[in-house]
């Protein structure tokens, strides 16, 4: 697997590079999980409450810039 994703958002967008940390919670959201959360924080072997916050603006920030998509239940 590739250590490193890059984006880009046609027609206009900037090429975004996700790796490390930034890339697994793209993939795991990807996939499709319920709790990207709780599954990164397991991967990372930390706490959830100590990493939510930071994975959930990171993931507004994804949807933000059409990086990601919500999908509705």
């Amino acid at each position: 697997m590739a250590e490193e994703l890059y984006f880009t958002v046609v027609p206009d967008g900037r090429t975004v590079l996700l790796k490390d940390t930034a890339r697994l919670i793209w993939l795991v959201a990807a996939d499709g999980t319920d709790d990207v959360v709780r599954e990164v924080a397991d991967l990372v072997d930390l706490p959830a409450e100590e990493v939510s916050g930071e994975i959930t603006t990171f993931l507004e920030d994804l949807t933000a810039r059409g990086l990601l998509t919500k999908l509705e239940s």
